[in-house]
Formats: C-alpha cells, sequence, structure tokens
C-alpha cells in the first residue's frame, strides 16, 4: 500500500489484485474516513494500482514527453 500526499488529495495505491477488495463499501469507507480524519479533503484510488515508476510516468506525460 502507498498513500501518494498530493497537498489536500491523498491518492490510495495497492497491489492490483488487491483492488476489488479496497472497493468493498465496509473497506473503503474505513479507509476514506481515516484519510479524512488525517486531515485530507479528497481520497481517490489509482485504478492501476501500486507500481513503480507511476508517478515519473504521469509526469513525463504531463510534460509531453511520453512513455
Amino acid at each position: 500500500v502507498r498513500v501518494r500526499d498530493f497537498g489536500a488529495e491523498a491518492r490510495v495505491e495497492v497491489d492490483p489484485e488487491a483492488v476489488p477488495r479496497l472497493l468493498e463499501d465496509h473497506v473503503r469507507d474505513d479507509v476514506v474516513s481515516h484519510l479524512h480524519w488525517l486531515g485530507y479533503s479528497t481520497v481517490t484510488l489509482d485504478p492501476d494500482g501500486y507500481r513503480m515508476g507511476a508517478l515519473n510516468d504521469a509526469l513525463r506525460r504531463r510534460d509531453g514527453r511520453g512513455d
């Protein structure tokens, strides 16, 4: 599990196999509630799951450098 801190947004990344578990109502509600308690106003789940280098890929796309 990784939580990326984007200021007011927390982006949750889990192993791709764990994404369905995190989407179960009671699990999702607990995670979102706790992250709101920590001060995040927005909580998102990365649908691609945790993978090394994901932020670097996103930054390259944003800067127009492709993959």
